[in-house]
């Protein structure tokens, strides 16, 4: 009970931090996902920024952004997002009280922490709709989505493990994936949020070198080191549905 009550506090804390100073969501700053980069931020410190601090760091934001970014591994593992794109937008909390099944009033807190970080969207009248991006890349039937890279890979496999980053300064040791993966269902787990992050990636990447990259006449194609060979199922559906692939992986 005293673990979930401080984590209840935290998010009341980072809801009225953030609604209050008007603030972008630190978790929106994702090195591997800048489209979800949503603008400017200021510091929660009372210290005035000016133009000449904004190559700055954001000691606040930075401090405190695990906060928002629990926050949305949360709105993705409850299902908070799929369940108001599927109900086309403008959803109250009885609706994602039920459709989660967190009952409790607590869920309030959770989405008050998401519409203050600006996955979600609150209506006069209570009723919650998602940012426009939260729905391009956190609603599983978008064809942008990589909320499983989120949610399995960062969220549930890789945030705790940055709780030891100081000891592995200190001492250098450092579980290897060898030792990670030996547990089929971690390496399954793995595999599955890769995919989504590559897919995720593989499309960005094809939209950019559009018009500049051709398969025409391509009849297989070998993706070295391609995991679960998520770029070559991309480029051989986006660009030659009929060219056979196949993924080399150590």
């Amino acid at each position: 009970r005293g673990t979930a009550r401080s984590a209840l506090e935290m998010l009341l804390r980072l809801g009225s931090m953030l609604a209050r100073r008007g603030l972008h969501a630190a978790s929106a700053r994702f090195a591997a996902a800048p489209a979800l980069r949503l603008g400017r931020s200021r510091a929660l410190s009372t210290a005035p920024v000016d133009d000449e601090m904004e190559d700055d760091i954001d000691v606040d934001g930075v401090a405190y952004g695990f906060m928002a970014s629990q926050a949305l591994f949360a709105g993705l593992e409850l299902g908070i997002f799929d369940a108001i794109a599927a109900a086309g937008g403008s959803v109250d909390l009885p609706s994602l009280q039920r459709s989660s099944g967190v009952t409790a009033p607590r869920l309030q807190t959770l989405l008050t922490a998401l519409v203050a970080s600006k996955a979600l969207r609150r209506s006069r009248d209570g009723a919650y709709d998602l940012s426009p991006n939260a729905a391009r890349f956190l609603v599983s039937s978008s064809r942008h989505f990589y909320g499983d890279y989120l949610k399995l890979q960062i969220g549930r496999q890789f945030y705790h493990r940055m709780g030891a980053l100081t000891d592995v300064m200190k001492t250098g040791e450092a579980p290897s994936y060898a030792s990670w993966f030996s547990d089929p269902e971690v390496a399954a787990t793995y595999t599955r949020a890769q995919h989504n992050g590559s897919v995720a990636t593989a499309k960005a990447l094809l939209k950019r070198m559009a018009g500049s990259v051709s398969l025409d006449g391509a009849s297989k194609m070998l993706d070295v080191g391609g995991g679960s060979g998520a770029f070559s199922y991309v480029f051989t559906g986006e660009m030659q549905p009929r060219c056979s692939r196949e993924a080399a992986e150590r």
